[in-house]
């Protein structure tokens, strides 16, 4: 294969939309895109380079020498100034994404968390997911491209079954859809057909140039990683049109005028340096603005942060380049990129528990408080396993069911209501979907339809107060009246502006005291909530007198914390509310 100056435009593209979206630049919400526009490209490259006569171990061996050197460097980096910096809760989450790439899995890992889109974990290797796709497609691509170059229909009908797994796992959990190769294939299949085909490079004019303006305006489009939609989910519609133009511009080619004029130059050399600014710009960004217990928050708060962030990745890019990445001698052989996954994960084992060794006891129990939560709703595969259910049950009783409906606030106490409920006799009902009542689909109707299949003893309520101010209580009547189902409120509990575990941590260590609240200013705060509620005919469970007496306490006399961010109640923090919710239950 020649070299082709268009494609390392294409590459310079992607790498410039995919770090826009990670700067939170303004019209760039779905500049992460360019993810999708880099697995054609290598699905093409792969296919164009691959020589028949060599074994699958050489294929292996030339990925292994082109790209682990600058990835094992980043990952190696990231470990040790996370070391320094962060706090135990945060450095061990960085210890886990550490052992998920050292086995080239870090997909696996992420798929494991709440998405790709979510904030609240510390993830600065989270970048690293595309590479464990690539490699994981590179293990199978030795033996995909014999059965393509016989059959190339069996290429096409790989690429159609892994389209429809894809728009499948949208709709059911869009997170599984993003991350897993079986549900990307397709994207690799493109650039593997059109490699396979004659090029049209003699068409290079208009039609080229018009497929690049398509790959750099589609991602320009208002996707949400998170909605189970095909048109305004991802990877849905928008990866389907920019992965399609993808592949004609590869099969067309670009204007020589274009290739070789300044602009076209200056993104050629861009596109020679993608994977390193791929790899070092994300832990810079994450890095840079990290805040104890903060998750991850890459986006500049002011000029001068931007700028420094530039500069730091700038001169990160281009170490990783010369030192591992240009052409020359390689310093990892195969044998060498064994060693090194094994010696990353050796000094993660010892730096997590070394590094919790310089805090005291009472930091401890504050970190701690980071992993004392509910997680995953109804469990990491139910969504899978059942995709067409929208309640799980959480368990189970001898005298009926109630079901607890809300969003994540509902989630954080959703074990202690599920034991208070076994304590009386009754079983318990989750709702699926995070947002119930409040998503586009999950309406009164919807909920009218799983108290008639489950004849429930009573609904229960539990919402943050702007959720409940979006129609959701006048829902829930109009579904529980014809039933004539008794319908309970569980107030919110108080809420901080600040991130309450980060606030204890910080004010032991010369930070400013967490602003207080109190039971008088918490019932002002709810009154209109309340005054609504009733007017409704709904019961209430006020919460507040179990954590306010009348200062609302954010720890137990343990020192625990109540609550693992500013509003989400602890496992600790919910069974502060069980007196309550089980004086409601006993009397149904």
């Amino acid at each position: 294969m020649g070299y082709r100056g268009d494609i390392q435009i294409f590459r310079a593209l992607a790498v410039i939309l995919v770090v826009l979206f990670h700067l939170g630049a303004p019209g760039f919400s779905s500049g992460f895109l360019g993810g999708d526009i880099f697995f054609v490209i290598s699905g093409y490259l792969m296919t164009k380079l691959h020589a028949e006569d060599d074994g699958a171990f050489a294929f292996y061996k030339r990925r292994a020498r082109r790209l682990l050197p600058a990835y094992a460097a980043t990952v190696a980096v990231t470990l040790g100034t996370a070391f320094f910096i962060t706090v135990p809760s945060d450095f061990v989450q960085v210890g886990e994404q550490t052992f998920f790439a050292a086995a080239l899995a870090a997909n696996f890992g992420f798929a494991l968390q709440n998405s790709y889109f979510s904030s609240f974990e510390f993830n600065p290797l989270l970048h690293l997911w595309s590479l464990a796709v690539e490699c994981q497609f590179y293990l199978l691509f030795p033996f995909i491209i014999k059965v393509a170059v016989r059959w190339r229909f069996a290429l096409a009908a790989i690429a159609f079954a892994s389209l429809v797994l894809c728009l499948a796992f949208v709709l059911i959990s869009p997170k599984y859809a993003f991350f897993m190769l079986p549900m990307r294939m397709w994207e690799f299949a493109i650039g593997m057909w059109v490699a396979l085909r004659p090029s049209r490079t003699s068409r290079a004019g208009r039609w080229g140039a018009m497929a690049l303006v398509a790959m750099a305006v589609i991602p320009l489009m208002p996707l949400n990683g998170k909605l189970r939609d095909l048109v305004f989910g991802h990877p849905a519609l928008g990866a389907v049109m920019v992965c399609l133009a993808t592949g004609a511009a590869l099969m067309i080619g670009q204007p020589a005028t274009l290739v070789n004029s300044a602009p076209g130059r200056v993104a050629q050399r861009l596109g020679n340096i993608s994977y390193s600014l791929y790899l070092a710009h994300w832990p810079v960004l994450v890095l840079f603005h990290y805040q104890p217990f903060g998750g991850t928050t890459p986006h500049a708060l002011n000029i001068i942060d931007a700028a420094s962030v530039i500069a730091v990745t700038a001169v990160a890019t281009a170490l990783l380049y010369l030192v591992f990445e240009r052409p020359g001698p390689r310093l990892f052989s195969a044998r060498r990129a064994v060693l090194a996954a094994a010696v990353l994960s050796l000094a993660t084992a010892i730096l997590m528990p070394l590094q919790l060794r310089q805090f005291d006891a009472i930091d401890g129990v504050t970190f701690a408080a980071m992993k004392d939560r509910s997680y995953n709703r109804c469990g990491k595969a139910f969504r899978i396993l059942h995709p067409q259910q929208q309640l799980c049950e959480t368990g189970a009783g001898p005298r009926g069911n109630i079901l607890l409906i809300g969003d994540s606030f509902s989630d954080s106490i959703k074990e202690a209501f599920a034991s208070t409920a076994k304590s009386h006799g009754f079983g318990s009902y989750f709702a699926v979907d995070n947002q119930p009542l409040i998503t586009r689909g999950l309406d009164a109707t919807w909920l009218a339809g799983e108290i008639r299949d489950l004849r429930p003893k009573a609904v229960y309520l539990h919402y943050t107060a702007e959720h409940l101010a979006d129609g959701v209580l006048e829902a829930a009547k109009e579904a529980a009246a014809p039933s004539h189902i008794p319908v309970i409120v569980i107030l919110p509990p108080p809420t901080y502006v600040q991130n309450v575990p980060q606030s204890i941590y910080l004010s032991r260590h010369g930070g400013p005291a967490m602003a207080a609240t109190t039971l008088a200013k918490y019932h002002s705060a709810t009154k209109d909530l309340a005054a609504r509620s009733a007017a409704l005919g709904f019961h209430l469970i006020d919460v507040a007198p179990a954590f306010c007496d009348p200062v609302c306490a954010v720890k137990d006399s343990a020192g625990r914390p109540l609550y693992f961010d500013r509003a989400h109640l602890t496992l600790v923090g919910a069974e502060w509310m069980a007196p309550w919710l089980g004086s409601s239950i006993a009397k149904l």
